[in-house]
């Protein structure tokens, strides 16, 4: 957040951490995580303005503390705090995340030409309608767009005719 210090990515001793204070009691819990539990007392630090007024001094010095230390240890000390924070992942590390997996946020669908083919899931997952990624696209006349299943796109559609998504992850696409 541009108003809020600290609220933002630091680089570790191996990656990166994500982290957030948006409340006065929040940044004195950081502070005591990094081992510098008299930053909230230093008049340039004391609240939300002091800490914006002086983002370039302390961003400089939670870097310089922040790097000293992996990403993992970082974590289990802003939790043992109850500070927010999370790491910031590579592709590869976000796709082996566990709650990309629970979520199913990749799923395999078939393609009418390729076969099996890895696509992004839905992130709507409500209770009584799940939702699901279907395998009802085709090909349309034009080799830049998809059609549904008659072949034809709805006359009123704003946008091109693309991959569908089914609230009740049936064979059908009731969205055209």
């Amino acid at each position: 957040h541009q108003s809020m210090v600290p609220f933002q990515a630091f680089a570790t001793a191996d990656g990166w951490i994500m982290v957030a204070c948006p409340k006065q009691r929040l940044w004195e819990r950081f502070c005591e995580a990094i081992g510098r539990p008299e930053l909230p007392q230093d008049n340039r630090f004391a609240d939300f303005a002091d800490r914006d007024r002086n983002r370039g001094v302390l961003v400089s010095l939670l870097g310089e503390v922040l790097v000293g230390q992996s990403t993992a240890d970082w974590l289990a000390q802003f939790a043992a705090h109850g500070v927010p924070s999370a790491p910031v992942n590579d592709v590869a590390e976000m796709v082996a995340d566990p709650q990309v997996q629970a979520r199913e946020m990749f799923v395999e669908v078939d393609h009418p030409v390729y076969g099996p083919v890895k696509a992004t899931g839905t992130p709507l997952k409500l209770s009584e309608t799940p939702g699901g990624m279907t395998s009802c696209i085709r090909w349309a006349s034009s080799p830049r767009r998809l059609a549904p299943p008659n072949g034809t796109c709805p006359p009123a559609s704003p946008l091109p005719c693309r991959a569908t998504f089914s609230p009740t992850a049936a064979s059908s696409c009731p969205i055209w």
